[in-house]
């Protein structure tokens, strides 16, 4: 005789929101792209992207990994987030069908619309420091309350990270989870480039390097002065800012 097949185990479907990698990457959109890549590669994960965006609504297909579903609905980012901030709509299920979880990996979820909600916060910069941010960053604060008053969960990168919102958002109780990044190897190629290339580009063999994006909450004034400090009794000491 021939068994019957096992019936397969239902996939777990996930909605990620992959804004972030419209524009040049920063931190946050590589987070995104790693994470995307590595849910799009799991059987046992069926993954529906989309983005809040107006501009980059074209590009959409164009940035997200092979296996992914891919669901255009665009929104202006500004509009969204004033909605998001008086009501629950529009949710997540509008902007990209039904699921189990939906994953706002750069501290904003929209309503999950049914599914249960996270959200990544990867510093409390808005709060810590608020006149080193965009008033696009300073709204992040106010919508998480919201979507903690919904029952969302909140991954942080690191147990400092995860201290921190527990401290600013009691109301999140025991729904704060700290997950680390994870680190990928670069191909052994790029592992064996010539030192002489990164000279030629920093100007000079023994240099400081600034790497991220350039906005006021990374505070380059202040790096600025304090290599000024030093640089006087180190003339081949170089600055370099790159991201």
């Amino acid at each position: 005789s021939v068994s019957a097949p096992s019936p397969r185990e239902p996939s777990l479907r996930v909605s990620l929101d992959v804004t972030s990698l419209l524009d040049q990457l920063t931190g946050v959109g590589v987070f995104a792209q790693e994470l995307a890549a590595g849910l799009a590669a799991r059987s046992d994960v069926d993954l529906s992207v989309f983005a809040v965006s107006w501009r980059g609504r074209d590009r959409l297909h164009q940035v997200v990994p092979q296996g992914a579903q891919v669901h255009v609905r665009p929104l202006p980012a500004r509009l969204a987030r004033l909605a998001w901030a008086r009501f629950d709509v529009p949710t997540a299920r509008q902007l990209a069908g039904p699921a189990d979880v939906v994953h706002g990996p750069n501290f904003v979820v929209p309503p999950g619309g049914g599914a249960a909600e996270v959200v990544t916060v990867h510093d409390l910069t808005a709060l810590r420091y608020p006149e080193m941010c965009t008033a696009d960053v300073l709204e992040w604060p106010g919508l998480l309350r919201r979507a903690l008053r919904r029952g969302a969960w909140v991954h942080t990168v690191s147990e400092f990270v995860a201290a921190e919102v527990r401290d600013a958002f009691p109301e999140a109780g025991d729904r704060v989870v700290a997950v680390p990044n994870g680190v990928r190897m670069p191909p052994a190629a790029d592992l064996t480039t010539d030192a002489g290339a990164g000279h030629h580009l920093a100007g000079g063999e023994r240099y400081v390097l600034a790497l991220g994006t350039v906005e006021p909450r990374k505070d380059l004034p202040t790096l600025v002065e304090a290599f000024d400090l030093v640089a006087g009794s180190h003339a081949d000491l170089k600055l370099v800012i790159a991201g």
